[in-house]
């Protein structure tokens, strides 16, 4: 399985901005694991993110 990484964050939240105003929501996580084990992970708070990847949980299987 090969890994790449293309950071989107700040997109995802321009995107969902007027949603998150409109329904009282303040970010977005959606995790997608798939047949072959790549996962698609899209997450509009940049700190969690990189949180995420510092702590190495994706290495673990975290989410």
């Amino acid at each position: 399985m090969s890994k790449v990484l293309v950071n989107v964050s700040r997109d995802i939240k321009e995107i969902c901005e007027p949603h998150f105003k409109r329904l009282g929501l303040d970010h977005l996580n959606y995790i997608h694991r798939d047949n072959h084990g790549n996962v698609t992970y899209l997450c509009s708070n940049q700190k969690w993110l990189d949180h995420y990847i510092k702590k190495s949980y994706p290495k673990i299987g975290a989410f």
